[in-house]
């Protein structure tokens, strides 16, 4: 045999070596993926949502300065009324003598406040048996709270305008940008006006949580 010869012969048994080893490896892999367990499923969002309680509002212990078992902090503005507005604190409030009040913290821009303050407008009829109060804060402009107002059919209650976010910041600060509201927000007080309660994601029991408190 040549030396070219012994030279073609050497490299064809090196290549027919490797690909041998080649296909053994593939082999072995195989075997491996078909013994393992097959890998856990990641839980997507909806799934994790499904296994949570439906129809149940979230509570809290604090929101801002406003705590449960403690007095609710002091607000003070102009309430609208059908001919213009007048001035209306936290004092003047309790001077009313209800059983209760429900203080609802809402801005134009919050769906989730809409859909609240229409609730409790179906509901007006269950306030007024309770013997319960009910003021609207709005975080908003004058025009807006009006518009609000009329829109909800809110004229029964209390509707304040805090255009510049005096008080609601202080009831419902965003703790990750200070210059947001954390909302929907709605405070629960008993007739000496300390927070039985506070709500935070309203759900179908929303009206339930706000008289139940009492």
């Amino acid at each position: 045999m040549t030396s070219l010869a012994r030279r073609i012969a050497y490299h064809r048994a090196h290549l027919l070596t490797s690909i041998m080893a080649l296909i053994f490896t593939a082999c072995a892999t195989s075997a491996q993926l078909q013994a393992s367990p097959a890998p856990t499923p990641v839980t997507s969002a909806k799934v994790i949502e499904a296994t949570q309680p439906k129809g149940v509002s979230q509570l809290l212990d604090r929101s801002g300065q406003a705590i449960v078992g403690k007095p609710f902090p002091f607000f003070s503005g102009w309430a609208l009324t059908d001919t213009g507005s007048q001035p209306l604190n936290l004092g003047r409030v309790l001077k009313r003598k209800r059983r209760g009040y429900v203080v609802t913290v809402a801005a134009s821009w919050c769906a989730p406040c809409r859909k609240g303050l229409k609730r409790i407008t179906e509901a007006r009829a269950r306030f007024k048996k309770a013997n319960v109060d009910v003021i609207v804060i709005v975080a908003d402009s004058s025009a807006h709270a009006k518009s609000l107002r009329e829109e909800l059919k809110l004229n029964w209650t209390s509707v304040i305008v805090d255009e510049f976010k005096t008080y609601s910041s202080k009831m419902c600060p965003d703790p990750k940008d200070t210059k947001s509201l954390s909302l929907p927000r709605s405070f629960v007080l008993n007739s000496k006006g300390q927070v039985k309660r506070i709500i935070s994601e309203e759900a179908d029991d929303y009206i339930d949580q706000l008289l139940g408190a009492l």
